[in-house]
């Protein structure tokens, strides 16, 4: 068994060092398994990151609240994962502690003996109020620096303040719901089809491989895993994912989709997904509103007052106005669909990295503007998610590299759709 005190790669490092650790970790954790590389999911390579979390169009997904089922550990503590996910865990658990019971593994065997989930679907809604929070209170104590805040005084001229702020801010994190799914700061565990079973850091190597790799009943662990649909992570050995791919864990899909079982085909991704996953765009213009409405009322409430001073014929004149907290009609009334629109295709061509032009933008907008007015908001949402739904992930990955080197007069669709991006036959 390779000594853990050998894998050293750990948050906090330096780059050079991490690199290396990390490389070492990856090269030799799993050296006693070598040839068996297949029973590892590669999840952590760079075109499988987004398993879960996009369609086949990149567009960003995420799992329907109704399929989400609920398991509850010996201890009470509760966890979320789509149905399947948990049915085929259940399942798992039993099996594994059969093999346990009649000495096929260990009971004294650390954080491999009795299973159970430590982490399942992450409730993003504390994260994404933290965000709105943090990038708030940065704005305002920037105009109140800088006296900005001096010609901020109705509503509109603080969304038009505010709105290059986040156009600014988008360059380096995430603005919208859609592009949070898709971004760093999402666990994977997002996608409802990955459930971890031990506490082991996710950034210490030495305790993957101290408490998972190194422990006596990890083969067993990992082959009856797979029995059941489920592959762990070469990254993160304690996480099970479910692999769309296996024929046991579709034959689980079947089971729980039964009021789709006259039209479900099993062997159909796309169908699988549509199932049990929808696209977040009513979500995300629903998440901008909030953003912009609680980031004024923090302004609002923080600085009610604003005195305003100027010259006129010699004498100073003083003026006071006041900031009042709105509510969610109210602001609506001011900001309305097409405006937030408008607002919406700006910041997400910022965290697109696509950068289109000033006037690709506006042809954008007027054309978002038009699908809303002729059909409804939806059809908009459709038509600009179509726009900017390439994470900007892709580009630097291999499989793209490799293939605009050969086909150097193709698009970036046809890179897309030609390259090795596979999300559903990783495994």
């Amino acid at each position: 068994m390779p000594d853990p005190k050998y894998f050293k790669g750990k948050n906090g490092l330096s780059a050079k060092k991490i690199f290396d650790s990390r490389n070492k970790y990856n090269k030799f954790a799993y050296a006693p398994f070598l040839g068996e590389e297949n029973l590892i999911s590669l999840i952590d390579s760079h075109e499988t990151i987004l398993y879960g979390l996009v369609d086949k169009d990149f567009s960003p997904i995420q799992p329907k609240k109704e399929r989400l089922s609920s398991y509850k550990n010996p201890d009470g503590s509760v966890f979320y994962a789509l149905d399947f996910v948990v049915d085929s865990f259940i399942n798992f658990v039993s099996a594994y502690n059969l093999g346990i019971a009649t000495g096929k593994a260990s009971s004294a065997a650390g954080d491999l003996s009795a299973i159970s989930v430590k982490k399942a679907k992450p409730d993003t809604s504390p994260f994404l109020k933290k965000q709105i929070d943090s990038i708030s209170k940065e704005y305002i104590n920037k105009i109140y620096k800088t006296q900005d805040i001096r010609n901020i005084i109705t509503v509109r001229d603080f969304l038009d303040h505010y709105m290059k702020f986040l156009l600014e801010k988008a360059v380096t994190t995430t603005i919208t719901y859609s592009s949070f799914i898709t971004s760093k700061y999402n666990d994977l565990n997002f996608n409802g089809l990955c459930l971890d079973i031990s506490d082991a850091s996710y950034s210490i190597d030495k305790e993957k491989v101290e408490k998972i790799i190194n422990n006596k009943n990890f083969s067993y662990y990992r082959d009856t895993a797979k029995s059941f649909g489920f592959l762990i992570s070469k990254k993160y050995p304690f996480k099970l994912i479910a692999n769309l791919n296996s024929p046991q864990m579709r034959d689980r899909i079947c089971v729980c989709a039964q009021e789709y079982s006259n039209g479900l085909d099993a062997n159909n991704i796309d169908q699988i997904l549509e199932t049990y996953y929808e696209h977040p765009f009513e979500e995300d213009l629903n998440y901008l509103f909030n953003f912009l409405q609680i980031s004024y009322n923090n302004l609002a409430n923080k600085f009610p007052r604003q005195l305003q001073a100027s010259i006129r014929e010699g004498c100073l004149i003083k003026k006071q106005y006041f900031r009042k907290v709105l509510s969610l009609s109210e602001f609506k009334n001011i900001l309305d669909d097409n405006l937030l629109l408008s607002f919406y295709i700006k910041i997400k061509n910022i965290e697109s990295k696509l950068n289109f032009t000033e006037d690709s933008v506006q042809s954008i907008i007027m054309t978002a503007i038009d699908i809303k007015n002729e059909k409804d908001l939806q059809s908009a949402l459709v038509y600009i998610n179509s726009k900017f739904r390439m994470p900007s992930q892709v580009y630097g990955s291999l499989a793209a590299k490799n293939y605009y080197n050969t086909v150097p007069d193709a698009n970036m669709n046809e890179v897309i759709r030609n390259s090795r991006f596979n999300r559903y036959k990783i495994f």
